[in-house]
């Protein structure tokens, strides 16, 4: 496509999505340099993929971490409307994509709402989420069903800079995910990093409520690597801050290996978390492992 099926971009007149091919010219564009901050996008009708190799819509965040200005990023607000984006691939298991940030959206700065994917398939190496890799702005009422995820972080990659989360790999900042879900597979070959089955890792001040993972998550389990591994969220940030709560949550997915592991929780680092509760079973882990939460160490840099 070479425009979107109508709108300007406004709240009141929100640009349109129809079909695949609309909204893979919405992933052109943004991984051109075009951010669309402030924007606004609905989509219109189910879409299907039908399998073909997807491209995230912001692409490449990594040099961001790095106070650099080398990055993608999707600055706009999109509305699902309730409607449902099926059979998402990215990568395969014979030819995994490497990138920075993977997800149906790479990395983004405005509201994600009322969204539903259904089979999602991601093969990869680098920071990761199902819906989105990198997120500094809201999500609500999102749902990702029938995940099935293949991750490696790289061979130098940096254990701390790494996040695999089945909704969102890393929340960013002062931002709120409500009323999301997320069900399927995890598997991290690695051994290293924060995985959740919701989310890998939450930013200062963050917060999730009313939210739910059936996700069962596999990680390889190795004391060097130090993965923290939770059945909902992988850790915080390390940094203790009053505003940072999980609320009202819960985990049922059944979660083994990685180091530090729990069936909500790899590790408290900062973490608040308050009427939340695990029901899957937790095995292998490498050093240290419980029920809701694998460790209450904090991080030593900190």
């Amino acid at each position: 496509a070479a425009a979107f099926a109508g709108g300007t971009g406004t709240a009141e007149d929100p640009y349109q999505i129809a079909n695949g091919a609309e909204l893979a010219y919405l992933a052109s564009s943004v991984n051109s340099g075009e951010t669309y901050e402030d924007k606004y996008f609905v989509l219109t009708a189910n879409i299907n993929l039908n399998g073909l190799p997807w491209t995230p819509i912001a692409n490449s965040f990594s040099d961001a971490l790095f106070g650099g200005t080398d990055y993608r990023i999707f600055a706009g607000n999109f509305d699902g409307k309730g409607y449902t984006i099926s059979n998402v691939s990215i990568g395969s298991e014979t030819t995994p994509f490497e990138s920075d940030v993977f997800g149906l959206f790479g990395a983004t700065g405005g509201k994600i709402s009322n969204l539903n994917l259904y089979t999602v398939s991601i093969h990869g190496v680098a920071k990761i989420g199902g819906l989105a890799g990198s997120a500094s702005g809201g999500i609500e009422n999102c749902h990702v069903t029938g995940l099935a995820m293949d991750m490696s972080a790289p061979s130098n990659g940096y254990a701390a800079a790494y996040w695999v989360g089945g909704l969102v790999g890393a929340l960013d900042g002062a931002q709120l995910i409500n009323e999301c879900s997320v069900s399927g597979s995890i598997t991290e070959k690695a051994g290293k990093g924060s995985i959740g089955g919701l989310i890998g890792g939450l930013g200062k001040a963050a917060k999730i409520t009313y939210s739910r993972s059936d996700v069962t998550v596999n990680v390889t389990a190795d004391s060097r690597g130090g993965a923290n591994v939770g059945g909902f969220i992988g850790k915080g940030n390390g940094k203790t801050d009053a505003e940072t709560i999980i609320r009202n949550c819960y985990a049922t997915g059944n979660v083994t290996g990685g180091a530090y592991t729990g069936g909500f929780a790899g590790g408290l680092w900062g973490l608040n978390i308050k009427n939340c509760y695990a029901s899957g079973n937790v095995s292998q882990a490498a050093a240290a492992m419980a029920s809701f939460v694998g460790t209450d160490a904090s991080d030593p840099n900190y």
